[in-house]
């Protein structure tokens, strides 16, 4: 029996948790021991890096736009500097916790539903090298996980259009992502698609939850043969 990985791709408020949910039951039903893992745009290490940079700030000149930073009063040579090294702490963590919840559930023969990805660091990082306004430097970290997406494991991948995305933000009282940030993911979304022909992408604003979750299952029971 071959153990896998299915990952669920995707903006927030794509349904990644909802789906990740039912094929939770769905495995589980199949007796194929599954165990559900979330990857997070940021590890804990690079936040508490964030939380020791608020601490060096002097008073007012920090704020928030959207999960991003801006230093008003640091040098822009500084900011450069915090932000390479955070690029490159972020990317590691993510290489080790790929590590952990990937590969070594694997060896302990589960079956991982991955709500999310290594990448999304990735994608992480790159938007607030965007609103810094600050270019992407080499990093050996991130170069590793661009690599994971060219598995042969399953590769799921939700997208809504932003309207949809809004509402779903709002209906469950959320921060609504802005719209240049979503657009960057769907841009990532797109390159992972080419990187990997075997990828299925799935609209959920024209598919229900139901209707979703079939055609993940008919892919994953027909085209991967990943239940045999």
């Amino acid at each position: 029996m071959q153990y896998k990985t299915i990952f669920l791709i995707g903006h927030e408020g794509s349904g990644k948790t909802t789906q990740a949910i039912y094929l939770y039951w769905w495995l589980r039903k199949k007796g194929k021991n599954p165990i559900q893992v979330k990857f997070t745009d940021e590890n804990l290490l690079a936040f508490l890096f964030k939380i020791l940079l608020l601490h060096l700030r002097s008073s007012n000149t920090y704020y928030s736009t959207y999960k991003q930073m801006k230093y008003i009063d640091f040098d822009p040579n500084l900011i450069r500097k915090v932000f390479k090294f955070w690029c490159y702490l972020n990317c590691a963590c993510e290489v080790l916790m790929y590590l952990l919840k990937i590969k070594l559930m694997k060896v302990l023969k589960f079956t991982v539903i991955s709500e999310g990805h290594p990448i999304h660091a990735i994608i992480n990082m790159y938007n607030i090298a965007v609103f810094h306004k600050i270019p992407v430097t080499n990093n050996i970290f991130a170069k590793f996980l661009l690599r994971l997406i060219k598995t042969r494991e399953p590769l799921i991948i939700l997208h809504a259009p932003y309207d949809i995305t809004v509402n779903r933000y709002i209906h469950r009282k959320s921060l609504i992502e802005p719209i240049w940030y979503i657009s960057i993911q769907k841009k990532f979304l797109k390159y992972i698609i080419n990187e990997n022909p075997h990828s299925l992408l799935i609209d959920t604003a024209k598919n229900d939850i139901l209707s979703t979750f079939q055609k993940i299952k008919d892919y994953l029971s027909s085209e991967l043969k990943c239940l045999r």
